[in-house]
């Protein structure tokens, strides 16, 4: 029989394992640095939510917090 293989959601998570780290994303209100808040702290990061639009990144921070 051949070896088994991880899925792929296995296999990110498994190269992307945060967590104990902290990522300060400055202008994660944005598009890009949001989506990527969203997924740093998917892997397990604590973020620091920065942008200088406070209502942006206060909805970003709410995302995150919700997503668990």
């Amino acid at each position: 029989m051949g070896a088994s293989h991880p899925s792929p959601s296995q296999y990110l998570s498994g190269l992307f394992q945060l967590e104990g780290k902290v990522a300060v994303l400055t202008g994660a209100g944005g598009l890009l640095c949001g989506a990527m808040a969203r997924g740093l702290a998917a892997a397990g990061c604590k973020i620091v939510v920065c942008d200088c639009e406070l209502e942006k990144a206060q909805i970003v921070a709410a995302e995150i917090e919700k997503a668990g």
